[in-house]
């Protein structure tokens, strides 16, 4: 899993051990977030009246979302 190996990568980098917990926590957070950005991507194309979802919704999602 991707967001995994972000984390041990990340507490490699910084010299810190990670529990499995604070692991788990920090995937969790990483998965509602990715959610949150595809639905309001999903928003963006549906008010567009388009039937595809494109890479300019989610980028557009992705600012939205980190206002």
């Amino acid at each position: 899993m991707i967001p995994a190996k972000f984390v041990s990568d990340l507490a490699k980098e910084m010299n810190l051990k990670i529990s499995k917990g604070a692991k788990d926590v920090i995937i969790d957070a990483l998965e509602e977030i990715a959610l949150e950005i595809s639905f309001l991507a999903c928003l963006k194309a549906k008010d567009e009246g388009v039937k595809t979802l494109r890479r300019e919704h989610m980028e557009s999602a992705i600012k939205e979302f980190y206002r």
